[in-house]
């Protein structure tokens, strides 16, 4: 049965230095990290989630897996060392600020920010690399997925500026 271990959690928000590598190599840590995500995703996304917290339970670790493969894949080309598990583990730890997002308004943002930023240590620890390129392998899908979200908006605006209703 996988527990919470809320020391960890602290030590992980905390920045701890050795936490990432202890997590990484730890077997049961892997449904820890699960746990810590879910619980994370759903109280982070619960303003707008509504009866749809059982899709963010499914969805959350769906996304998490596809989110650190491709970071994964980015930090072997940067010379990672972690086991593609090993990464998961931390990156669901990573995660646990995004529970910030159950304060209205900023907690979202904030909890976005700080999980990004814990993101970028796990994956120097994890994978053993630098700094730099810890915030490449980071940074480098994250700015893609803004880019394109911001394509997909302008996209969908210009089409309902566009639509002009029957008799119009």
């Amino acid at each position: 049965m996988a527990y919470i271990d809320s020391k960890r959690i602290e030590r992980v928000i905390k920045f701890d230095k050795t936490v990432f590598k202890e997590i990484r190599d730890d077997k049961d840590a892997l449904m820890q990290a699960v746990i810590v995500l879910i619980i994370a995703s759903v109280l982070g996304y619960i303003w707008g989630l509504g009866p749809f917290v059982v899709v963010m339970v499914i969805a959350a670790p769906l996304a998490w897996l596809v989110y650190t493969a491709v970071l994964f894949v980015i930090a072997k080309l940067f010379g990672g060392k972690a086991t593609y598990t090993g990464y998961l583990k931390v990156l669901g730890y990573a995660e646990a600020p995004m529970a910030l997002g159950i304060i209205p308004v900023l907690g979202g943002l904030v909890g976005g920010i700080w999980s990004l930023i814990l993101a970028i240590y796990a994956t120097r620890d994890a994978h053993e690399i630098s700094m730099g390129k810890a915030k490449s392998d980071v940074m480098i899908p994250a700015v893609i997925a803004v880019v394109l979200a911001l394509l997909f908006s302008a996209l969908m605006i210009g089409m309902m500026g566009a639509y002009r209703p029957p008799g119009y």
